[in-house]
């Protein structure tokens, strides 16, 4: 547990650099990584460059899929061009203004979000690497409680899947059941008042991804080998639930909640095995989180 704990802040201190840097040539960050690190991970200097060399690599593959990386238009090169000429015949006090306000002919903001028929966004990678990039950076920070971080992963997977309903549920140690602490989406008020799953094990789904650690991700639950398996309450309390995931968050090898969020339409795009990569590294992070608690 000890080394696991060592692990934990390795990761938070050095993934702050690799999502940052295109390539680790900080000597003195390595070298404060090295005599903090170097002993109990046994990590040398040399183990240390190619460890973070390789996890630069990959982040800027997943990076190159998500296609962060777009040429400039040539239409933005005009627009540019034209700004510029206005601001030079503009006096010293618009010239400090300038930098100040917002461009009134940026429109990004407005662009509809291409979605596939399900209500997943097309662009889901890009959310959700920009996601995981924002939650190392506020672990990283070290101003975030528990609860801060659990909900900022929920709210990335609602928004960057395109859920309508999505929340998080621990465990009650009193009553032996599992229970909606946030909730996000549509009638998630009600939805989260009696969104109640038994901890005792079954041959359900949910008992399933939590006692056997795996995380589900079903794109049509309608059909009936599945729907054969989905448990009472869920038919009962989502019976327009047509796809869905768990996942399930198991410290020192005991279930003590997970995050459910679904659909009510069937979503034959699944999730990719880039998409669940970052979707494992967000529950990784909670997972780091509740192991220090």
């Amino acid at each position: 547990q000890e080394w696991m704990q060592q692990v934990t802040e390795f990761s938070e201190s050095s993934a702050a650099l690799v999502l940052q840097t295109e390539q680790s040539t900080d000597d003195s960050t390595n070298e404060s990584l090295l005599n903090r690190f170097g002993t109990a991970l046994s990590l040398d200097q040399n183990q240390l460059e190619t460890l973070l060399t390789t996890a630069n690599g990959e982040t800027r593959e997943l990076c190159s899929h998500a296609k962060l990386s777009q040429p400039q238009n040539k239409n933005d090169d005009a627009t540019n061009a034209t700004n510029a000429t206005t601001v030079k015949g503009s006096d010293t006090k618009e010239d400090l203004l300038e930098g100040l306000l917002f461009d009134a002919t940026d429109t990004d903001h407005s662009k509809t979000i291409k979605c596939h028929p399900s209500g997943k966004p097309t662009n889901s990678l890009d959310q959700l690497l920009a996601g995981v990039q924002n939650i190392t950076e506020l672990i990283a920070a070290k101003q975030h409680k528990i609860n801060e971080l659990i909900l900022e992963v929920l709210k990335t997977l609602y928004s960057s899947l395109g859920f309508s309903y999505a929340t998080v549920c621990l465990k009650d140690v009193k009553t032996n059941q599992f229970r909606a602490r946030y909730s996000l989406g549509t009638n998630h008020a009600a939805i989260q008042q009696n969104f109640i799953c038994p901890c005792a094990s079954s041959d359900d789904l949910f008992s399933l991804a939590y006692n056997k650690n795996v995380d589900l991700s079903i794109s049509d639950c309608t059909v009936p080998k599945m729907r054969s398996k989905l448990p009472k309450w869920h038919l009962k309390l989502l019976p327009k639930t047509q796809s869905f995931i768990v996942l399930p968050l198991i410290v020192n090898d005991k279930p003590i909640g997970f995050f459910y969020a679904d659909r009510q339409q069937v979503a034959p795009e699944g999730i990719s095995s880039d998409e669940m990569k970052l979707i494992k590294i967000l529950k990784g992070q909670v997972l780091a989180a509740l192991s220090s608690q």
